[in-house]
């Protein structure tokens, strides 16, 4: 059993996500050029993505649920993007 290419899939998948992550919150762009200012705003960009998650999970849920109750073609998703943008 050959496991390097389940490793090298497991490592693409792993840097679509994080290169998604630092795209969508801007992870280059500081506010500040002290080292306490990017401190700052990396844990206020961590704060938000992990409210707009917590924010977002309950409708998640409801979504997922009037889908299978619904004969929608496609389930409603809630957009992150801008949660992520504007915080």
């Amino acid at each position: 059993m050959n496991v390097l290419p389940n490793c090298i899939i497991i490592d693409g998948i792993f840097r679509r996500v994080i290169s998604l992550f630092k795209c969508r919150l801007q992870l280059e762009a500081f506010s500040g050029k002290t080292a306490i200012a990017v401190k700052h705003d990396f844990f206020e960009k961590i704060f938000t993505m992990t409210t707009a998650a917590v924010l977002a999970f309950p409708v998640d849920e409801k979504n997922k649920k009037e889908f299978q109750t619904n004969t929608r073609k496609h389930p409603n998703k809630v957009n992150r993007t801008n949660a992520f943008i504007n915080g």
